[in-house]
């Protein structure tokens, strides 16, 4: 079994990604990623978005990262994004072993907890129905059946609102609204169900000035991911996200940073993270100096996040999002989470850290 193995790794997959490579350059690449996106265009995407234009134009070294890139799929399911984050080309098949790739991360807990458990977390009202007893802010549930009335009550009364797909990740989609008497309510009400039918509207979020020296234009967040088990809950490589000026996300997919916090102390114990792995050790905006600043009534957010997990005890491993906020620590959203600014920021795998924690 170990040698054909062997033979898989180092004759069978190697053959295959310079096929697939030879495709690429051809524009004719069919590989798929596990979730059916075409890998072609990730792979276009990454190499645009990492390699430095003289490797781009180098048709020898373009090939060598690309044929590799691939091979990392074929024998673990890397994305190609995961690939460039990482530093996969620079690291052995053993050390590539050791990462925990979205692929992997996302079949353990399907097939550990099932898909009705990722939509409560994935759907963002079925999430507030759980954990409204938590919530510091008043929640509306937008569909294609909802009283333009009933919107316009909600919108008038809050004044301002903050609009999420139902579904929605990273930051895509999102818009803010701040009502006035001279507001369309019913173009805004119309506009959104004309891009989707499925929404969660805010209140929004007003930032305690701790987090909002970061950037005032966007509401700056604690990504929290914890393993809850046997009534203890486990900290996993906290971290706050910050956005840029005038941007309303601070998702760094969408051009934030982030950096880790210390679980203990709530200090800030990293340079700030872009997602082209390039590093800051001041926010670029604002100036503030990461390493070294604590995060507000730390204390508090490690109490809240514990009550929260305990009343969601169906889910071992939750990534949770939370804003200070002029009533102190509010949820914002909570999900299965990804792990790659984690490995990339580290250094190093947590595949095996992950199952460990996870129990399986």
């Amino acid at each position: 079994m170990k040698l054909l193995k062997k033979l898989r790794e180092f004759l069978i997959v190697p053959f295959r990604a310079r096929e697939y490579s030879n495709q690429y350059f051809s524009g004719d690449l069919r590989l798929k990623m596990y979730n059916g996106e075409s890998y072609a265009d990730a792979l276009a995407d990454a190499v645009e978005t990492y390699l430095p234009e003289q490797a781009k134009k180098d048709q020898r070294i373009l090939r060598k990262i690309v044929t590799k890139a691939i091979k990392s799929n074929l024998l673990f399911g890397f994305k190609p994004h995961e690939y460039f984050m990482y530093d996969l080309s620079d690291k052995s098949v053993a050390e590539w072993s050791e990462y925990l790739p979205e692929k992997e991360r996302v079949g353990t807990l399907n097939r550990a907890f099932g898909l009705d458990l990722k939509t409560q977390l994935r759907d963002k009202w079925i999430f507030y129905q759980l954990a409204k007893p938590f919530f510091k802010r008043e929640i509306f549930h937008l569909t294609k059946d909802t009283k333009v009335d009933d919107f316009t009550s909600f919108a008038k009364r809050i004044r301002h609102i903050f609009c999420k797909p139902t579904d929605g990740h990273m930051g895509i989609g999102v818009s803010r609204h701040d009502i006035d008497e001279q507001t369309d309510i019913g173009q805004i009400y119309h506009e959104l169900l004309s891009i989707y039918q499925n929404w969660v509207i805010e209140e929004c979020i007003t930032q305690g000035k701790e987090m909002s020296m970061w950037n005032e234009s966007s509401v700056n967040t604690v990504r929290f991911p914890s393993f809850f088990k046997e009534g203890t809950l486990t900290p996993y490589y906290p971290r706050i996200r910050t956005g840029r000026q005038g941007q309303i996300v601070d998702n760094v997919a969408q051009g934030g940073l982030i950096a880790f916090i210390d679980a203990k102390t709530g200090i800030i114990n990293t340079d700030g993270f872009y997602k082209k792995n390039q590093t800051s050790s001041v926010h670029p905006d604002s100036g503030i100096t990461f390493k070294g600043t604590a995060i507000p009534h730390w204390q508090e957010l490690l109490k809240y996040a514990e009550d929260l997990h305990k009343a969601l005890p169906q889910h071992v491993y939750i990534a949770w999002d939370f804003a200070y906020t002029d009533k102190g620590w509010d949820v914002v959203e909570a999900n299965w989470g990804q792990m790659d600014s984690t490995q990339m920021i580290i250094g190093h795998g947590i595949r095996k850290e992950f199952h460990e924690l996870l129990g399986r």
